[in-house]
């Protein structure tokens, strides 16, 4: 891995978070590297994901809101990818 260079490596599958920011699904992670002064390099990785926070009254359907967000998270994505 080049210095400063991030590389995103997707997990298999979703991966259920909690945090002090509330739930969300890791979908991956970044990965890079920092050359140090002495010439070794220093290598991290951040999880990257998303979190689904309902708006609205849907606990009446929930099966079927949760239904609709699967059909609606791909409509989405080619929405806000580059290249669009």
């Amino acid at each position: 891995m080049k210095n400063d260079e991030m590389n995103l490596v997707p997990y298999e599958a979703p991966q259920a978070r909690s945090g002090s920011g509330g739930d969300w699904w890791a979908l991956g992670k970044l990965e890079s590297a920092v050359q140090n002064a002495d010439g070794s390099f220093r290598t991290f990785s951040v999880e990257v994901g998303i979190s689904l926070q309902p708006h609205g009254d849907y606990l009446h359907c929930e099966d079927d809101y949760w239904k609709l967000v699967a059909e609606m998270l791909p409509k989405i994505g080619q929405q806000v990818a580059p290249g669009r």
